[in-house]
C-alpha cells in the first residue's frame, strides 16, 4: 500500500495525449479509487482486534429492538459493508456516543460523510447539503459560462451533490424547493446582477431528455427512487444484518415487507386479486422488476417510471439532438428553440428539420455524424447572422454564411471518432465522397 501511495503520478489528458505529470505527495484524497481498498483493510484489522477484546471478556455486544436481537461489538464496523442507514438506526435508538482514538464524540456525530442521530425531517439536518451547493455555486464565474455549460455542469455536478443524502433519507420538501431554486437561478444566469427570466418552466426542465426536459429530474423523485432500492433489497436480504436489525426494531409484515411503510393496504389488494392466477407449485416464488429486461431493480428505471407518470409525454427528437456532436452550447440552443416553438428556420420548424432522414450523405456512420452536426450548425449560425444584424448592425452576404455553416459544420465533424485520421482541409472539400 505504501508503495502504491509514494511511487504513483498523475497527468492532464490533453487532445487525448498525457501533459505535465505530477507525483503524488499528500496520499490518498477522497474520490481516489485507492480510498475504498484503504478503508477496507483498516476495518478489517479493527474488527479483529475487536473479536479478540471480546473473545477475552475485554469489551461485549449489546441487544437491540423489540427482540432483543444479540449483536456483537464488532458487527458496527460490518454494517456499512450493508448500508449506512441501519448504522444510523443503531445510534438514534441506542442513544450511544462512541470512544475514538481518546475521545468522546459529540452527539450527533459525523460517520461517513453522514450525520448520525440527527433528524432528517429538520431543516438543519440538511444544511451540509445545502452549503455545499452553495460553496460550488461561488466557485464558478457564471458570467463566463454559456447555457450549455451551465447545463453540463448541473447535470455533472450540482444534480449529484445531494445524492448521498437521498439515497437515506427522506427530504423535506421545503429543502428540496430551495435546491431546485438553486438550479433554476444559475441555469438561467447570465450576464449581470439581478434576477433573470426564467424561460422555460422547472417542470418541463427537469424532465428526462426523451420527454424533452434536460434530465436534472425533480428532486423529490429522485429521492424516491433512490429510497426505492431499500423496498426491493429488503425482502430480499433476509440473512443480512441489517436486514435483521431494522426487523428487530420495527418488526415485518409476515410477507417479509415493513409494516410501517403504509403500503400494507395495496400489498393486501395485489395479494387478492392473485387469489385467481394459477401458480406452479413446482417453481419458488420470486420478486422480479418488470421495468427493467433483467428483472433487477434499477435506479434509473423506476426514477424514469417516476416521471412518465407524472409528465405527459412530449415529442422531441431526443436522440438526434443530444448524441450530436456538437458543442453542448449549440444543443442547449436548439433544445430551446424547440420548445418556445421556433419557426423561422427551414424547412417548417427546427423539429421538423430535426426529423428529416437525409439520404445525400449516404447510411454510414460518417453521413448520419455528419448531417446531425450540419443541422444544428445550420441553427447555430443563422441565430448568430440575426443577433449580429439587429443588435450590432452588422451583416454578412449569404455566401460567407454558407461558408461558415460548411467550416464549422467539417470542424465539429473532424474532432469525432468516426472522422478520426481525415484531414480537415479534405473533409472541407468533399462531404460526399468522405462520408460514402
Amino acid at each position: 500500500m505504501r508503495g502504491c501511495l509514494s511511487s504513483s503520478s498523475f497527468a492532464i489528458l490533453v487532445n487525448g495525449n498525457a501533459k505535465g505529470w505530477v507525483k503524488a505527495s499528500r496520499g490518498l484524497r477522497q474520490g481516489d479509487p485507492l480510498s475504498p481498498f484503504l478503508f477496507t483493510l483498516v476495518a478489517d484489522v479493527l474488527s479483529r482486534l475487536m473479536i479478540r477484546a471480546e473473545e477475552a471478556g475485554i469489551t461485549e455486544g449489546f441487544l437491540v429492538g423489540r427482540i432483543g436481537l444479540e449483536c456483537p461489538c464488532y458487527s458496527l464496523l460490518m454494517i456499512p459493508y450493508f448500508s449506512l442507514k441501519p448504522l444510523w438506526i443503531f445510534f438514534k435508538t441506542l442513544r450511544l456516543s462512541f470512544w475514538f482514538l481518546g475521545k468522546v464524540s459529540e452527539w450527533p456525530l459525523s460517520y461517513l460523510g453522514l450525520p448520525l442521530g440527527g433528524n432528517p425531517k429538520t431543516i438543519g439536518f440538511w444544511d451540509p447539503v445545502v452549503e455545499r451547493i452553495s460553496r460550488r455555486l461561488d466557485g464558478w464565474k457564471k458570467t463566463y459560462l454559456s447555457l450549455g455549460g451551465r447545463i453540463t455542469l448541473i447535470q455533472s455536478c450540482l444534480s449529484h451533490i445531494p445524492s448521498y443524502f437521498l439515497s437515506l433519507f427522506k427530504i423535506p420538501v421545503s429543502i428540496a424547493s430551495k435546491i431546485e431554486k438553486m438550479q433554476r437561478d444559475f441555469l438561467w444566469s447570465g450576464v449581470g446582477e439581478g434576477k433573470r427570466d426564467h424561460l422555460i418552466r422547472w417542470e418541463v426542465v427537469s424532465r428526462p431528455r426523451e420527454m424533452g426536459g434536460l434530465g436534472f429530474g425533480k428532486t423529490s423523485m429522485r429521492n424516491s427512487a433512490l429510497l426505492g432500492k431499500w423496498l426491493w433489497r429488503f425482502p430480499r436480504e433476509r440473512s443480512g444484518l441489517w436486514h435483521k436489525v431494522i426487523a428487530s426494531i420495527y418488526g415485518t409484515h409476515p410477507n417479509g415487507w415493513d409494516a410501517n411503510m403504509g403500503e400494507i393496504d395495496l400489498l393486501q389488494r395485489l395479494m387478492s386479486s392473485l387469489h385467481s392466477v394459477l401458480l406452479s407449485p413446482s417453481s419458488s416464488d420470486s420478486r422480479a422488476w418488470s421495468l427493467s429486461s433483467s428483472g433487477s431493480f434499477s435506479v434509473k428505471s423506476f426514477f424514469y417510471a417516476l416521471s412518465k407518470d407524472s409528465n405527459p409525454l412530449m415529442f422531441l427528437p431526443a436522440k438526434f439532438l443530444w448524441s450530436s456532436k456538437v458543442p453542448s452550447k449549440v444543443k442547449a440552443l436548439a433544445w430551446l428553440f424547440n420548445l418556445v416553438g421556433v419557426i423561422w428556420v427551414p424547412p417548417r420548424s427546427i423539429e421538423d428539420m430535426l426529423v428529416i432522414s437525409f439520404r445525400g450523405l449516404g447510411n454510414s456512420v460518417r453521413g448520419k455524424i455528419l448531417w446531425q452536426i450540419a443541422c444544428l450548425t445550420l441553427i447555430w449560425m443563422v441565430w448568430q447572422e440575426r443577433n449580429n444584424r439587429i443588435f450590432e448592425d452588422k451583416g454578412r452576404t449569404e455566401e460567407v454564411v454558407w461558408d461558415l455553416i460548411w467550416f464549422y459544420s467539417s470542424l465539429w465533424a473532424s474532432c469525432t471518432e468516426a472522422f478520426r485520421g481525415v484531414p480537415l482541409s479534405i473533409l472541407q472539400i468533399n462531404w460526399i465522397g468522405v462520408c460514402v
